[in-house]
């Protein structure tokens, strides 16, 4: 958890209102879901649905979290903001319970415990010693595997073997 923390406060704000925005979208969908009861017709439960105000919400932060999500995806690997992203499950699962009254099961909170763990295996302090192929490294490394492939043909045909 130690990690987790030190990782929070290393992000730039962005980080933060993705996963604020993230969090309030989805609580309010949960609202908008739960205030709407099913009606007859499809397209009277859609017009109850667009109505709603909770629904209203989530969709602003949704629209305003694709842009921070943009800016996101420019200044950072698609590698390491999609982990990073998950951050949110965090924060969905913690205010769930505290607004929804929601109950969390140990199973629940041992998957967290595992998303926390990958995130910092992933995305953590040491992520960027443990690199081994990167962008400009990749038609290098391509390239290597190709002549050891190659190597091992020839000291094939060498040894007699078809």
């Amino acid at each position: 958890m130690n990690g987790l923390i030190k990782l929070a406060l290393r992000l730039p704000v962005s980080w933060l209102l993705f996963v604020a925005l993230e969090t309030f979208a989805q609580i309010s969908l949960k609202l908008a879901a739960a205030g709407t009861a099913e009606q007859g017709q499809l397209g009277d439960w859609l017009a109850t649905l667009a109505a709603d105000r909770w629904f209203q919400a989530s969709i602003a932060a949704d629209v305003i979290n694709f842009f921070v999500w943009m800016s996101i995806l420019r200044r950072h690997e698609l590698s390491l903001a999609v982990p990073l992203s998950s951050f949110c499950y965090f924060t969905i699962v913690a205010f769930s319970t505290l607004v929804l009254h929601e109950a969390v099961s140990p199973l629940q909170l041992l998957g967290l415990g595992a998303v926390g763990v990958g995130i910092i295996l992933v995305a953590g302090p040491d992520s960027d010693k443990n690199k081994v192929i990167t962008k400009s490294s990749l038609p290098v490394a391509i390239a290597n595997q190709l002549d050891n492939v190659d190597a091992k043909k020839q000291e094939t045909v060498q040894d007699g073997a078809p």
